[in-house]
């Protein structure tokens, strides 16, 4: 298991391999790759939350979809008859893949604050690509995976150009370029850092300022099973539950949905399950994009992304609404695998999507 890196770097929280080491994939991991003629020319994404989507690598995506209950979500919402509206996702992570088909019709102009030149979003790494798709790629367009949201725009603020890694200047700088923006409803922060004063107290005021400015934080746990190590207090995580409207998500396993996938997860507010995931990859070989299947706190965190935009397309909930509807759906407690239980449940995320559709009428 790889530790966290040392101060002022910060790690992704997903341990990827393929992404953060270079390694060949796992064993446990699968790679695909979907052909687009024409290159990323696509028709329009209908995006209808028609289940199951068309889309060619849903079986794959199945058993992730069904421990979240993602059938049942679609239907509420399509069968709500509310009036909806797009929501803004900013995703502060490693750039996206530009020109996905996943993505056609769904990017906002967005944020190089990694320091590069020339400046650009691409992504060298993987990650913030994943983390958009899960999240919010194009549904039932007969393209690749389904995301969770439909009515969704997504802003990439690039944090770092590197493979594996940013500085203390580029992460402070990824978050004062995000809360420029005022029209964003979600940030997704799948990133994170060792515990140190000073980024606390820098965590502190960036936090507290996003929700101000009426904007759902979301961030992740390590993916490391060092219970009661320094991993258990790693930033932005340990600051959640101190900060109304900000939440810190572990990942769990979709066939045991209470079950925690690593163990170092005292300080998240709930568990939400993230295995047997596929993601698109920014690699691509002519026509052809890859797509990966893996695991982590990362995809728990972009999966609540989904549900949270699904959630404020019906109204302009505040974060610390949010919040109380996500924590008053879950269930159960949440344990180890070696049967340590957790004070946190795991949400069901078709409970959370009724309360909201009730409380929008």
């Amino acid at each position: 298991m790889a530790a966290l890196r040392p101060r002022g770097i910060w790690k992704t929280a997903s341990l990827w391999i393929a992404y953060l080491c270079g390694a060949p994939l796992s064993s446990s991991s699968a790679l695909w790759r979907a052909t687009f003629k024409g290159g990323a020319s696509l028709k329009a994404p209908s995006n209808v939350l028609s289940y199951p989507p068309n889309d060619p690598l849903f079986p794959h995506q199945k058993t992730f979809f069904e421990a979240l209950h993602v059938k049942e979500v679609w239907e509420a919402v399509t069968e709500s008859g509310l009036p909806r509206k797009d929501a803004i996702v900013t995703i502060i992570d490693t750039g996206i893949a530009p020109g996905h088909p996943e993505f056609e019709g769904k990017l906002l102009e967005g944020y190089d604050a990694s320091g590069a030149w020339p400046e650009s979003l691409k992504d060298h790494n993987g990650h913030g690509t994943a983390m958009a798709g899960v999240l919010g790629a194009n549904i039932n367009n007969g393209v690749g995976i389904a995301g969770i949201a439909d009515r969704v725009k997504i802003r990439a603020i690039r944090m770092t150009h590197h493979v594996n890694g940013a500085s203390y200047t580029q992460t402070t700088r990824s978050w004062e370029a995000a809360l420029t923006f005022d029209d964003t409803d979600v940030i997704v922060f799948a990133n994170v850092m060792p515990f140190e004063h000073n980024l606390s107290l820098f965590f502190k005021r960036v936090l507290k300022k996003a929700v101000r400015k009426g904007i759902l934080v979301l961030t992740s746990t390590t993916n490391s099973d060092n219970v009661d190590g320094p991993e258990e207090n790693a930033l932005p995580c340990s600051l959640a539950n101190s900060i109304s409207g900000v939440l810190c998500i572990a990942g769990t396993r979709a066939v045991e949905p209470l079950v925690l996938s690593t163990g170092a997860s005292k300080l998240a507010s709930f568990g939400v399950p993230s295995t047997r995931v596929v993601h698109p990859s920014p690699k691509r070989n002519g026509s052809e994009w890859e797509y990966i299947r893996n695991w982590g706190s990362s995809a728990a965190t972009a999966a609540v992304g989904g549900l949270v935009a699904l959630m404020k397309s019906f109204k302009n909930f505040k974060p610390a609404e949010i919040g109380r509807i996500l924590l008053n759906s879950t269930e159960g407690r949440c344990r180890t695998k070696f049967g340590e239980e957790m004070l946190y449940g795991v949400l069901r995320p078709e409970l959370a999507i009724r309360q909201a559709i009730a409380l929008a009428r």
